[in-house]
């Protein structure tokens, strides 16, 4: 087996610490309904550290890389395991399609107090088949209306009174229309959707906020200790991060597998990747 190296960005001397996980800030569907057929974009993902295992949405946004919260794998290390299901909307019947994650990209500016930039891309082991989801055109979120009809997808608790305590208990996908309320100056990089009807809630972080068929936002962060309280919640402004995106993924499908050959000694290695990555390269290993 190849030695596991992390790869990491040295951005003004900074290195990132993380402490936020996937367990105390993940949301959940409030007042949604289920899903018997999954779009072929959405995923379910599962970040085995070992001692616990995280649950978090995501999509599929090319053949091989899915994009989800930061926040869902910053604390993921060489020896996570992370596996996928990609397009199957009751988690809990044998897998139609799950893959595993061999890389992480994480935004190198995502900051874990307020969640600046949560947003990651993970590349798969293997190319999929199924169908990406939709992405907007770079600062697209600017032409929305407030008042428009959004909607999201996830597993997990569908009522309102839960905590972050609470475990995920719903195996069948949710999916709820929210009312679409705008930008906040005071949280840049984010828009906001919800009411006291409908909302994400624990368990849903990393899924995809819809309009349009396309995907507008990713489910991050909430300000209430419940769900559908009134107050809108979080999500990555997707339009934000369009160049990051596609130069993430450029960079990584043309650089392959080249540094591999590095020949390094240690089952560790910190190289330079400039200011737009930060990389977490994994073992080949699946786990059920």
């Amino acid at each position: 087996m190849k030695a596991i190296r992390i790869l990491l960005p040295i951005i003004f001397g900074l290195y990132l610490t993380s402490s936020a996980t996937a367990e105390t800030v993940s949301a959940k569907i409030v007042n949604g309904s289920p899903v018997t057929s999954a779009p072929s974009w959405m995923a379910a993902l599962w970040v085995d550290k070992g001692a616990e295992t995280d649950f978090c949405g995501g999509t599929l946004i090319d053949s091989q890389w899915i994009m989800t919260a930061a926040h869902c794998v910053i604390e993921a290390d060489s020896d996570s395991v992370i596996t996928t299901m990609i397009g199957q909307a009751d988690i809990s019947a044998y897998p139609d399609n799950i893959a595993t994650i061999d890389e992480i990209y994480i935004y190198p500016y995502f900051n874990t107090s307020s969640f600046y930039g949560d947003i990651a891309l993970l590349h798969l082991t293997t190319a999929q088949s199924n169908r990406p989801v939709t992405l907007p055109y770079s600062n697209a979120s600017s032409y929305l209306s407030t008042g428009i009809s959004m909607r999201v997808y996830g597993w997990g608790e569908t009522s309102a009174a839960v905590t972050q305590n609470d475990s995920l208990s719903v195996n069948l996908l949710q999916t709820a229309a929210l009312t679409y309320q705008g930008f906040d100056s005071d949280h840049p990089g984010f828009i906001f959707a919800g009411d006291d009807q409908s909302d994400t809630c624990f368990g849903d972080s990393g899924g995809p906020l819809i309009y349009g068929g396309i995907q507008y936002g990713i489910t991050s962060i909430g300000f209430a200790s419940t769900c559908a309280t009134g107050i809108a919640g979080g999500y990555t402004d997707v339009s934000r991060y369009s160049s990051w995106i596609d130069s993430t993924i450029g960079w990584a499908d043309d650089s392959g597998d080249d540094s591999d050959s590095s020949g390094g000694g240690g089952d560790t290695e910190m190289i330079l990747l400039g200011s737009a990555l930060l990389l977490l390269r994994l073992t080949s290993r699946f786990k059920l």
